[in-house]
């Protein structure tokens, strides 16, 4: 059983993907109280987005590349056992993003909350990871990376929007939006699990892409 484990992580990036972890959560600890001031249009306000936040947010959009099969035509010949050790790694991917942020939510003051900027991250992770399995390791994060920087906009140029998005307004607006990022992150786990961390159409992708 160990020696499985070590041979499945083994052919992803496994070890890199908690290298960064680590050095996203050191950051977002020690910079804590940075904020990024984004402003697309002078005539709005800027949004404020806190760095822990906006860090983990972009690993949460590669964590998918970094976990993806390299050997899927090998892998895809198991069977279940290997499903619940991409159902278990997923999990864990849509986990490892969160320890900063929670890390700073719980050192935050009483009548501060970071509860909405944690789902935040875990929906944005979702969406990479989603991608990433459907699409591929190039152009899952891609998307991932761009739907997070559309939401800063939104939020930023189109206030009128935000309330369609189940995103919330980093410190300004603390509630989360629970439900349909717990779907997502549902629905991420079932994608690798059903996939094994590679749909059809992302194979098809990355074979086009390494023939051209």
């Amino acid at each position: 059983m160990i020696r499985s484990w070590r041979l499945f992580l083994a052919a992803r990036s496994a070890r890199t993907a908690l290298v960064l972890a680590a050095v996203v959560v050191l950051v977002s600890l020690l910079e804590r109280g940075t904020v990024i001031e984004i402003r697309f249009v002078v005539t709005e306000p800027s949004r404020s987005t806190m760095l822990w936040e906006a860090l983990p947010a972009i690993y949460g959009t590669l964590v998918g590349a970094l976990i993806a099969p390299r050997m899927h035509s090998w892998e895809r010949t198991a069977t279940a056992p290997l499903r619940w050790y991409y159902a278990a790694t997923t999990t864990v991917a849509l986990a490892t993003p969160l320890l900063g942020p929670w890390l700073v939510h719980v050192t935050l003051p009483a009548q501060t909350s970071g509860t909405g900027i944690l789902f935040n991250v875990l929906m944005i992770t979702a969406i990479g990871l989603l991608a990433t399995c459907l699409l591929g390791t190039i152009i899952g994060p891609l998307i991932a990376l761009s739907t997070y920087l559309t939401v800063i906009l939104a939020q930023h140029a189109a206030r009128d929007l935000t309330a369609w998005l189940p995103f919330s307004h980093s410190l300004a607006e603390p509630t989360p939006h629970t439900w349909e990022t717990l779907a997502a992150a549902t629905l991420a786990i079932a994608a690798w699990t059903i996939t094994r961390g590679q749909s059809a159409l992302a194979r098809a992708v990355q074979r086009d892409s390494v023939g051209a």
